[in-house]
């Protein structure tokens, strides 16, 4: 027979076997064999004492590189004669209660080096890959033979132990699994003559009594399949288990998951997690039942990207997520975490084009929550909106999927991030274990209150109007992405918080400052209708419902500042201007439709709603929202704040694409652009020059009645108002020139410009109104001259612009 893996053992000084210790037995895939003092069950090796007398390991130490000498060292220990000693691979990096190394082991297996006190290389071996919760190691103990041990002996002899001599090679599936447009004939094969091949289709790992392998079978449907060697001779180990899914006419322009898990761990009414069990409540939420259970599972979970394009298949731990709403539904939302004991400890998939991170511990396959079968992505909307405009705010990026369980159509699930360590690590690059994670008032995901508490205390016991005061605060919360966070909530008609649905968190070490995360916004875009797009939530939370609230008394009492105050409604104006406008949001709510449009036609009727439901909610509920919540919104900044009233500004350039404005917190276009903001509350306005052009000054014809020629202006805005920003070219003799200039008289201008070319002159004066055009002229290769008839223009500043077909010039003159 055939053996897929080998062992390899080296002696690399001379020694005598008996003489010292030895690395006696190893386990790369412990799943489920020993746990650790926290309860983990992480990778594990075996030193045994062969000699008569004990051997103290101080000094010692163990390596997964044969080039790293002391890369992990004992600081004590000792292996009475005829002893054991386990030492878990966990990158714990611990002395007590139990030997943990500093470096973890890949499944696939790698090398290892022990090493005495002088640096000698006691022991090494390079065990390959192995199965779930078997061993490798010595028969007799401490000989020179090496065994596979399906019944593995952690800290015992594996004198007794059945020894097997490797692994039956892999069987192998043609066609491969993938996507097909009609039914295939599937045939599962080995080299091997002296196996059997046995094969299940409900997600359970295929064992002697599964169905046995005679004949191709016809694939006519979507269908998962496992199959596995069983030996008919022979000393061999079953080999590993092979896992696919077939999809055939699979209608989908989404990434497609294949989860594949034993029914049993699924569906079983004592331990499934998709059902209520004997213990649930008939009362919703149901608590009691299976799905409010922590149980974990193991799943084999295949990805394919929406171009049907074969990403990972991996082995993960399933977890049911989600709160009440959640796992109420019949769609369970699922937690899927990479964990060493089922081979790899990270997800190394770009799920999210929106991030630029390739490498996750866990995933999050959200069923919609509150928003289940209705819009299906109101929370991931307003992720996914922040994303896009970069919103100063920590969100949960969102990716659909069409998801299969064991071959079954399982209907669209929301891919998205979760908030744990796990998240801050991969998002900021930071060490999860030095962060504080905490939820709304006293709950605590990782860490303590002690230094949330501290800054909550100075901020409500000190009077923030005080500038030096509040610049102090200022240096414990992050401000920008308080003012975003606390935006984005009262916009979007959270009324299911702030006493609900709040995380903030901030790294323990000196120098960094709180965040708010975002999540659990299901509520939005008219989900119910108690939260509907003419609700006040900035008012209600400013008001004496959040005078119990911690996060909100931290808010009024920066409110007090002026600076902040301002800055908040500004911003606040700014992003209902902009990215939270009407157009803005109708355009990413059509995007993020569309998207998944076909898929839902099969989702809606696999969870007993209709297309046309999706439809309704969608163009009936949400669409109405957004067209309405605006202006509310800008009503409702307004009366919290006392504001005297709206004021409309319309900001433009001259000339047309020379420049760009920037008012308070944004940059936006096309210009010319109209926005609203309030009097009483100054906006700040900067020109920004475009390529080959310097700013000349501010005018306008109510609030800058007189050139202003600051880069930066501050003002009221206190009437409607047209502001222009006016710009002119750098000087180029190359582009145009004017002569004289000053200019007392008729003038005229130099220009280059191709053979052929038509050229005409506009000049415009300095309120961007035009005042001459000339006749076009045929140009020649080179400079070409242009009459100015200026004698009859008043005296002050103008700007000339000369247009060809293959570009436009322009400059400043002065009429004298």
């Amino acid at each position: 027979m055939k053996k897929l893996y080998t062992l390899i053992f080296s002696v690399l000084v001379s020694f005598t076997l008996f003489s010292q210790v030895v690395l006696n037995e190893f386990c790369s895939a412990n799943r489920g064999l020993i746990p650790d003092f926290s309860g983990d069950r992480t990778d594990w090796l075996e030193i045994y004492n062969p000699g008569t007398s004990a051997v103290s390991l101080s000094g010692y130490s163990l390596s997964d590189d044969p080039q790293i000498q002391q890369q992990w060292v004992f600081q004590g220990g000792t292996i009475p004669a005829q002893g054991y000693l386990i030492v878990f691979l966990s990158g714990k990096n611990l002395q007590a209660p139990e030997f943990h190394t500093g470096f973890k082991l890949s499944s696939e297996g790698e090398e290892i080096t022990l090493r005495d006190a002088a640096g000698n290389i006691v022991d090494q071996l390079d065990v390959e890959e192995m199965h779930a919760n078997d061993s490798w190691g010595r028969q007799p103990d401490g000989a020179a033979n090496y065994f596979f041990f399906d019944i593995p002996t952690p800290g015992a002899s594996n004198n007794s132990s059945a020894a097997w001599s490797g692994y039956l090679e892999k069987v192998r599936l043609n066609p491969a699994p993938g996507f097909y447009s009609q039914p295939v004939l599937l045939s599962i094969s080995s080299s091997d003559p002296n196996i059997e091949i046995r094969y299940t289709l409900n997600g359970s790992e295929p064992g002697p009594a599964s169905a046995l392998y005679t004949a191709p079978v016809w694939i006519s449907w979507h269908t998962a399949i496992r199959a596995r060697a069983f030996p008919t001779i022979g000393n061999e180990l079953p080999s590993q288990t092979v896992t696919g899914t077939y999809f055939i006419n699979l209608d989908s322009r989404l990434p497609v998951i294949s989860i594949i898990a034993d029914s049993l761990h699924l569906f079983s009414n004592d331990s499934g997690l998709f059902m209520p069990g004997p213990n649930a409540s008939p009362n919703y939420p149901y608590y009691g039942a299976n799905f409010w259970q922590d149980w974990e599972y193991p799943a084999h979970i295949e990805y394919y990207n929406a171009n049907r394009q074969f990403r990972f298949r991996q082995e993960l731990g399933m977890q049911i997520n989600g709160g009440s709403a959640s796992r109420s539904k019949p769609m369970k939302a699922l937690r899927l975490i990479a964990r060493d004991k089922y081979g790899d400890d990270d997800i190394d998939q770009q799920f999210f084009p929106q991030k630029n991170i390739s490498s996750f511990k866990l995933i999050v396959l959200r069923n919609a929550s509150g928003d289940f079968c209705k819009v299906h992505f109101r929370d991931a909307y307003v992720h996914d909106l922040l994303l896009k405009g970069g919103l100063d705010v920590d969100v949960l990026a969102y990716q659909p999927a069409v998801a299969l369980v064991n071959g079954t159509y399982w209907g669209v699930y929301n891919i998205r991030e979760r908030v744990s360590k796990y998240y801050l690590e991969e998002n900021y690059g930071i060490n999860g274990d030095s962060v504080d994670i905490l939820e709304e008032d006293t709950l605590i995901v990782q860490g303590d209150y002690t230094q949330f508490n501290a800054m909550k205390n100075f901020i409500l016991s000190n009077d923030m109007s005080v500038n030096a005061l509040y610049d102090s605060a200022a240096g414990m919360m992050d401000i920008s992405s308080l003012c975003d966070y606390y935006i984005t909530e009262t916009y979007f008609s959270n009324i299911d918080w702030p006493y609900n649905n709040i995380k903030f968190w901030k790294q323990t070490s000196p120098g960094h400052k709180w965040r708010y995360i975002l999540l659990d916004l299901d509520i939005t875009l008219g989900n119910f209708g108690w939260a509907p797009y003419d609700m006040d939530v900035l008012g209600r939370i400013l008001g004496p419902y959040g005078d119990n609230n911690q996060h909100v008394q931290i808010l009024k009492a920066l409110l007090a500042n002026t600076g902040f105050r301002h800055y908040f409604i500004n911003r606040y104006a700014d992003l209902v201007n902009t990215l939270f406008s009407t157009p803005s949001m109708l355009e990413h709510l059509a995007a993020l439709r569309d998207n998944i449009s076909t898929d839902m036609q099969y989702h809606m009727p696999r969870w007993g709603y209709s297309y046309s439901d999706w439809e309704n909610e969608m163009n009936n509920i949400a669409v109405p929202y957004i067209e309405n919540r605006p202006g509310y919104a800008m009503n409702f900044v307004r009366d919290t704040f006392h504001l005297a009233k709206k004021t409309e500004l319309t900001l433009d350039v001259w000339p047309p694409g020379a420049g760009e404005i920037r008012i308070n917190t944004i940059q936006p276009g096309p210009l010319p652009w109209r926005g609203t903001y309030f009097d009483g509350v100054p906006v700040t306005l900067t020109a920004v020059p475009g390529p080959g052009h310097e700013f000349e000054y501010w005018r306008s014809e109510k609030i800058i009645v007189q050139p202003d020629e600051n880069v930066s202006v501050t003002f009221n805005p206190d009437t409607a108002d047209v502001i222009t920003a006016y710009f002119s070219p750098r000087d180029n003799t190359s582009d145009v020139i004017i002569f004289p200039n000053p200019v007392p008289g008729d003038a005229q201008a130099g220009f280059r410009a191709d053979a052929g070319e038509t050229a005409v002159a506009e000049i415009s004066d300095a309120l961007g109104r035009i005042v001459f055009t000339s006749p076009g002229i045929i140009c020649t290769a080179g400079f070409n001259m242009i009459e100015l008839p200026a004698a009859g223009l008043r005296n002050g500043i103008y700007f000339l612009q000369i247009v060809t077909e293959s570009k436009k010039v322009n400059t400043r003159f002065v009429k004298m």
